[in-house]
């Protein structure tokens, strides 16, 4: 049996990432959720080892040390990563959806160019400023050099296979749907069942 797909599901803080990909895994089978490590506390009914795991600083710099990381980035004064044996046991399992920030997707690609990558589009900059400020646990501060982050983000559209603006949350969620379904029926990954029934 081949590995599974590698889908990157990405885009500014405040787009709506987690939620589409909630939604995303409800409807779509086969599916597994890679989850990543980060140092940041858990937010509201987060559980570790569901949405996250859950660790210290210095455990996580061992982990880089150790070249444990297919990707890792610092966002925001928290460390994100993705472990190279979380990836390798999931893939096995099925197709993987992984919920990651702008520079892990990038550097997906480098390693995995064959990724299928999703970069959400906020429906405007104007849309994406209400949504931080509508979080109410993001100082004002904080929420300017988000956007500013996210405006560098949605430069690097050029990385990404497929663009999902996110202005209606069930349009967005089947159209990364329709992506995937899309990208499972292509001839290279039909190929083996086709060859099956000559």
């Amino acid at each position: 049996m081949s590995e599974g797909l590698l889908i990157v599901v990405s885009g500014p803080s405040g787009v709506g990432k987690s939620t589409v990909v909630k939604e995303v895994m409800k409807r779509v089978e086969g599916l597994v959720f890679s989850i990543s490590h980060t140092t940041r506390q858990p937010r509201g009914k987060e559980k570790n080892g569901r949405e996250y795991y859950f660790i210290s600083r210095e455990e996580f710099k061992r982990m880089v040390e150790n070249n444990e990381f297919v990707e890792w980035a610092e966002v925001y004064g928290n460390l994100y990563g993705t472990s190279r044996r979380e990836l390798l046991l999931r893939r096995n399992e099925g197709d993987v959806l992984l919920d990651i920030d702008v520079q892990g997707a990038i550097n997906i690609k480098k390693l995995f160019p064959e990724s299928i990558r999703i970069l959400l589009f906020p429906p405007s900059m104007e849309e994406l400023l209400r949504r931080l400020k509508n979080r109410k646990d993001t100082p004002e501060e904080e929420i300017k050099k988000r956007v500013k982050v996210a405006r560098w983000e949605i430069s690097r559209y050029r990385e990404f296979t497929h663009i999902v603006i996110n202005d209606e949350l069930e349009r967005a969620v089947e159209d990364v749907s329709a992506i995937i379904r899309g990208e499972r029926l292509r001839t290279e990954r039909m190929k083996e069942k086709i060859e099956g029934m000559l």
